[in-house]
């Protein structure tokens, strides 16, 4: 039998180490893609917005919608759910120039849609009244200016608002049941 050099004898143990961590990582692969499919067969069933219902049926005779919505495994209601889009997909992605032309609302919402049309607004626009109707997180856009996104979105008008993120930024429409 031959002696290993001390490099031959070091790269055998490395190779050895490998293949046992690559083994290690295979089995590890293996029960996180048992334990996604088995997450993904309790989470609600995926809708699109033409499936929501106008009047939710957990609406209250107020006409208030309860619904949450899902993103990255945690459920916001209605009114914060945009601004959670803006901080994932949008914060330093797009310019102020690019996001005025991707949310003008006649790409955003039907003619059919009425009332607030107004996704986010440049951060200093927003003043006096207007105040109480954006988040008060700031969203900084590619080329550093700050916008604020919006809390005020009606609800027929929030399903294509909805929609349009979704399709926008290619992620699953989920409610909470």
């Amino acid at each position: 039998m031959a002696m290993l050099s001390p490099a031959e004898s070091a790269l055998s143990t490395t190779l050895e180490q490998l293949e046992l961590m690559a083994e290690a990582a295979a089995q590890t692969l293996r029960l996180f893609q048992h334990q996604l499919a088995t997450a993904k067969s309790l989470l609600p069933s995926q809708t699109s917005a033409q499936d929501m219902p106008t009047q939710p049926s957990n609406a209250p005779a107020s006409g208030r919608d309860f619904r949450e919505w899902l993103l990255d495994g945690a459920y916001y209601p209605k009114g914060r759910f945009p601004l959670v889009v803006f901080k994932k997909y949008v914060e330093q992605q797009y310019t102020l120039a690019e996001l005025t032309a991707l949310f003008a609302a006649d790409k955003v919402y039907s003619k059919a849609v009425r009332g607030n049309k107004i996704v986010f607004k440049p951060a200093a626009e927003v003043t006096g009244k207007a105040d109480a109707s954006f988040h008060g997180d700031l969203v900084r856009t590619k080329d550093g200016k700050f916008i604020r996104v919006t809390n005020q979105i009606g609800m027929n008008n929030f399903p294509e608002l909805l929609q349009y993120l979704a399709d926008l930024f290619h992620f699953p429409i989920q409610t909470k049941s």
